[in-house]
């Protein structure tokens, strides 16, 4: 049978909010603290001593982003 559109819908959400964690996460953890827009205008995610964002803390970082909100 069909699958309902309901769970279809909270399919694509999941899968995208996912995607969205991830690409902070990935791109920030493995990519020297920049993503692609952070790379296009020269800034970068850094520690508060300066020093490159280990991938926990990115990890970290973009999984609490949500209560900035």
């Amino acid at each position: 049978g069909m699958i309902d559109e309901g769970v279809l819908a909270f399919a694509m959400g999941m899968v995208s909010t996912f995607g969205i964690f991830a690409y902070f996460i990935l791109l920030e953890g493995m990519w020297n603290g920049q993503t692609i827009g952070k790379k296009a205008l020269n800034v970068r995610v850094r520690m508060a001593d300066g020093t490159p964002v280990p991938f926990a803390a990115a990890l970290y970082r973009n999984l609490l982003r949500p209560a900035d909100f």
